[in-house]
């Protein structure tokens, strides 16, 4: 067969074959594009393997279509259609590799916008995170869902306490006003109680019988103690009620002002010592108050003792978290207690000493712990029985 005659038969076959290699890599690549812009969404390691796979079974093929096809054609034709081929393979290739990057651009941003700020959060919150390499997001994700539930319960339980803080306080008020509006409308029976037995001591009839006059003291003295009672009450009202007006005071001069008004800086019988006492923050009023039950109390418990002796001083100190923070002090080389019921002695009508023996209300110290408490202090107490007592108070620094 002459040469015309092959290039006449071979020209219908090749184009027939060049058509099927079209169609069909024309129709493998619309798949490809399909399916790429369909799962480009859905991102994982696995699914990118597999992928790669399948276009790996697709390069295959497509060589081998271009080596049958190549066999039957001219040298000529069969380089155009190889290098069509090839140029169609490289597309391809380009286009998985465009994916398998895409894919994993997607997980590092992925694992950048999630992963990372959740396990700086749950760091934040002092959860241990999970390993990222195990898993980069999903335990993590569930170790915050549990932090936040913690969170959430906590949430709750402080909301509840604070509405039941709140109640307690309206109840604290309450009882405030009643306590005020009782011990106000005892005075006036007390006083008139007090005023008829002094009317009746004074009547010539009784003042020759001894045994109505005692009675008619008895009457009197037990009137001036329900008065003083009365009297520690309305005091302690009134400080859980006003409003504290806190300054930078000097407690030394303070000092020496309640021990004038006092008459204990004139008293014979008492040694007072006066330390340097650094400024502080409190209410004038109130810690004028707080000096003045602490000395009268050194005082009355120190009276037998020759001589009595009153310690004014502050030492540095640490408070219950550590801080440092001035210890204020009143001590006196009195009667003592024992250390034992310290905690008492700041509870309302609390004595620890006979009524016979050293008078009182037993409401003083109460009314100093409210103060101190209310100043943002602490206030405490050490003694030893035929020793003495001291008294120590912590205030806010007045210090630059």
């Amino acid at each position: 067969m002459s040469a015309e005659a092959r290039a006449g038969s071979i020209g219908p076959a090749v184009g027939s074959r060049s058509n099927g290699v079209r169609r069909l890599l024309g129709s493998r690549i619309s798949g490809w594009r399909h399916s790429l812009s369909a799962r480009f969404i859905v991102l994982s390691v696995a699914t990118n393997a597999a992928r790669l796979l399948v276009a790996v079974a697709i390069l295959r093929l497509a060589g081998d279509i271009h080596a049958a096809v190549a066999g039957d054609m001219s040298a000529g034709a069969g380089r155009a259609i190889h290098e069509a081929v090839d140029r169609i393979l490289l597309i391809l290739l380009l286009v998985v590799l465009a994916h398998v990057l895409a894919d994993f651009l997607a997980f590092r941003l992925g694992r950048d916008l999630i992963s990372r700020p959740v396990a700086r959060l749950l760091a934040a919150t002092g959860a241990s995170a999970p390993d990222a390499a195990g898993d980069p997001g999903g335990s993590r994700v569930d170790a915050l869902t549990e932090t936040l539930n913690r969170f959430r319960t906590t949430r709750e339980a402080a909301d509840e306490i604070a509405r039941l803080n709140e109640e307690l306080q309206d109840q604290i008020r309450d009882l405030d006003s009643f306590t005020y509006s009782v011990s106000h409308d005892l005075r006036a029976p007390l006083r008139a109680i007090d005023g008829f037995a002094q009317l009746l001591e004074e009547r010539p009839a009784t003042t020759t019988d001894p045994e109505s006059r005692a009675y008619l003291t008895t009457i009197r003295q037990s009137a001036r103690h329900m008065n003083g009672l009365i009297e520690g009450l309305l005091q302690l009202s009134r400080i859980g009620r006003e409003a504290v007006q806190p300054e930078v005071v000097e407690p030394a001069d303070m000092v020496r002002a309640v021990l004038e008004e006092h008459g204990i800086a004139t008293d014979p019988g008492v040694e007072i010592l006066v330390d340097p006492l650094p400024p502080c923050v409190a209410d004038p009023l109130l810690l004028r108050q707080v000096y003045a039950n602490l000395l009268e109390n050194a005082r009355k418990f120190s009276r037998d003792r020759r001589p009595a002796r009153i310690h004014i001083g502050a030492e540095a100190g640490l408070d219950e978290n550590g801080d440092p923070r001035m210890h204020y002090f009143v001590r006196d080389n009195g009667v003592g207690f024992d250390n034992r019921h310290a905690p008492r002695l700041f509870g309302m009508f609390q004595r620890l000493h006979r009524a016979d023996e050293f008078e009182g209300t037993g409401v003083g110290l109460a009314i100093v712990h409210r103060i101190i408490d209310r100043l943002g202090g602490r206030i405490w107490a050490h003694g030893e029985v035929g020793v003495g007592a001291t008294f120590w108070f912590t205030l806010p620094s007045g210090a630059p």
